[in-house]
């Protein structure tokens, strides 16, 4: 059993957020009572979420309560919808706190598990029985851990990343890594054979930097590059 015990949130994912924007509007420190007025949530939900953001440096700490910078950055993105930005938020709170990165490990350990067995683990590794209110808060770290984009569920699995991995249709991979198919050869009318003298050969090598949700538009505009440079390479055949 854990030394200490570590505070989960008592809330859902959503509501969490509505009291992260709350605090990330304020310009001094504030009372329950006035982020409840802000939030339109009882303050005895946010007091009960409030040593969660604070223990993970959302919040300042203290009677009356402030974003930290790392808070507001995340705030500002969660009021925006900024997809890229709330993932690079939660990871800079994740990678910064001792529980979140056991946590990781221990997924990478078991090469991976189900939802109910990551639920189960997150409240023996923060201390906390097996109830209703902390089965809420369990369910909370693994969709911060979503919203990261540090795991993946597949065949309802749960693995821990250090990226998101991507699969790509073939055309894009063969692009990016230049394991095309080989080309069937052309047959031609004998005639005089002209040696250039000359072999040349290009390789690309395209590093791609995105999440899963960004594939559907990076394979379009991965396919129109291709396009062009076959055309580009058509048209300087026909010159020459």
């Amino acid at each position: 059993m854990p030394d200490e015990k570590f505070k989960l949130p008592t809330s859902s994912y959503e509501e969490l957020v509505k009291i992260i924007k709350a605090y990330g509007n304020v310009t001094q420190p504030v009372s329950l009572e006035e982020v409840s007025q802000r939030s339109v949530i009882h303050r005895t939900i946010i007091s009960g979420n409030a040593g969660f953001l604070t223990a993970i440096g959302i919040l300042e700490s203290g009677s009356k309560k402030i974003s930290t910078p790392i808070g507001k950055e995340l705030a500002l993105a969660l009021e925006h919808n900024m997809r890229e930005q709330i993932r690079d938020s939660w990871r800079k709170v994740v990678g910064g706190h001792d529980f979140f990165e056991k946590l990781l490990t221990a997924i990478k350990i078991r090469n991976g598990m189900d939802e109910n067995t990551l639920e189960a683990h997150i409240l023996y590794s923060a201390g906390q029985p097996k109830k209703q209110k902390f089965m809420t808060g369990a369910r909370t770290i693994v969709d911060i851990l979503r919203a990261a984009a540090l795991i993946i569920e597949s065949d309802g699995k749960i693995t821990a990343l250090e990226r998101p991995e991507i699969i790509l249709p073939d055309v894009v991979k063969e692009f990016i890594t230049g394991e095309q198919k080989a080309p069937v050869k052309e047959k031609r009318q004998p005639g005089p054979e002209v040696s250039s003298g000359v072999d040349v050969r290009v390789n690309i090598q395209v590093n791609i930097n995105c999440v899963p949700t960004d594939l559907e538009e990076l394979a379009g505009k991965l396919k129109t590059l291709i396009r062009e440079i076959s055309l580009d390479r058509k048209n300087n055949d026909e010159k020459a």
